[in-house]
């Protein structure tokens, strides 16, 4: 077997020898942190803007900038294959999506992003397909 990383061969309580990434626990710790941290600060910022009146489609497209650029940073730094997967499978869901959103507002009239004015792809905000990594 090949590995990208160091590897601890350990022997538990079985006595059954284990392979077990070296980096793991920290790797893992780590990437809770920072998801963790993005759901607080979105929680946060969404609980405080409705409060202010200029709140409008400047201030999703912030708070999605602040989460790729947290999410997509600690996937770099760290070499994070499995975060970096979920961000890809994100985007290629958020595009996706595009599709839904144009049925749903153009079929159904069930959805409407008016609202929020700025810049449309398709019949989906713009930072809109980002927002699902």
């Amino acid at each position: 077997m090949i590995f990208s990383e160091p590897f601890l061969l350990c022997h538990h309580s079985t006595g059954k020898p284990e392979v077990v990434n070296a980096h793991d626990i920290s790797l893992e710790r780590g990437r809770l942190g920072v998801v963790l941290a993005t759901i607080v600060i979105n929680v946060a910022a969404v609980l405080l803007l409705t409060l202010a009146p200029w709140s409008d489609w400047r201030t999703g497209a912030a708070l999605n900038f602040v989460d790729n650029f947290l999410l997509i940073g600690f996937a770099l730094v760290r070499r994070d294959a499995l975060l970096s997967r979920f961000l890809l499978f994100g985007v290629v869901v958020g595009f996706t999506e595009l599709a839904a959103d144009a049925w749903l507002v153009d079929y159904t009239r069930t959805l409407d992003y008016s609202i929020g004015g700025g810049p449309i792809i398709w019949r989906s905000p713009l930072w809109m397909p980002l927002a699902y990594s």
